[in-house]
């Protein structure tokens, strides 16, 4: 099976390589192909694109939904099998990627996650150190959480390797899907905790959406990422996440400061 792990970022380099550490194992543990898309305004430094052994491309960010279509047609010219879009900040383990190919196998159109984790370092959104579990929608809705969204090339070729409305700035997985469903696609939403999966996206500053509408499930995040992910990819989350956290307290240090200066 012949995989396309597509992504288009726009700065948040530092988080970027969180994902990419990810993605480097897929590519060792399963033969994918990563294609990544950076902004013209703002490009990948030099040392991130030797760290990685990826096919680096970039096209101005604006307006996202053209950007992601260009990331779609990037993804599409390596001649796959399959492309799924993984966001720059999302994270899955090895056998939520056995879920993908088992599905893949099976020749569904469109596959989509039922639920997810998130770990949330943007106190404005959620409290900082939030990790938490979504049961999301119902069995039988076509509604998939945005992780790992994958579509298959037939059903790509079918709406002309544009799968988001070109002109938005947000809500492109809500655009995927109204495409899509007009071509009745044989979907396959996993069920990722009952089938001993793992997925989580990292909200940082600058996400467009939080997780604070959410009915989330707390857990404690070092402890359930171990139990599905390597250890060097856990250390890097949470050395991360530590950063995020001095920084925000240094920023509250230095407005401290200054409100006193105005007393």
């Amino acid at each position: 099976m012949r995989v396309v792990v597509a992504t288009y970022i726009h700065k948040k380099f530092d988080a970027y390589t969180i994902q990419a550490n990810c993605v480097q194992r897929l590519q060792k543990d399963f033969g994918i192909i990563p294609v990544v898309v950076d902004s013209i305004e703002f490009p990948f430094p030099k040392e991130i694109k030797d760290r990685y052994d990826f096919n680096f491309y970039s096209y101005k960010n604006r307006p996202l939904g053209e950007k992601a279509n260009f990331t779609a047609s990037m993804a599409a010219s390596y001649d796959p099998d399959y492309i799924m879009f993984l966001d720059s900040d999302d994270v899955i383990d090895n056998r939520l990627m056995e879920l993908y190919l088992s599905a893949m196998e099976k020749g569904h159109g469109f596959i989509g996650t039922k639920d997810l984790w998130f770990y949330s370092l943007y106190p404005r959104r959620a409290k900082f150190g939030v990790f938490g579990y979504w049961e999301g929608y119902k069995t039988n809705s076509f509604r998939a959480t945005g992780m790992g969204k994958s579509i298959s090339m037939k059903l790509l070729k079918d709406i002309n390797t544009n799968p988001f409305n070109r002109r938005v700035n947000s809500g492109l997985d809500g655009t995927m899907r109204a495409r899509i469903s007009k071509h009745k696609p044989n979907k396959h939403m996993i069920e990722v905790r009952k089938n001993g999966g793992f997925c989580v996206d990292i909200k940082t500053p600058g996400n467009i959406n939080g997780i604070s509408n959410f009915p989330l499930e707390y857990m404690d995040a070092e402890q359930t990422m171990t139990k599905h992910l390597p250890k060097e990819e856990v250390n890097a989350i949470m050395s991360y996440a530590e950063r995020m956290k001095k920084k925000k307290a240094e920023r509250n240090r230095i407005r401290s400061e200054q409100a006193n200066l105005k007393k």
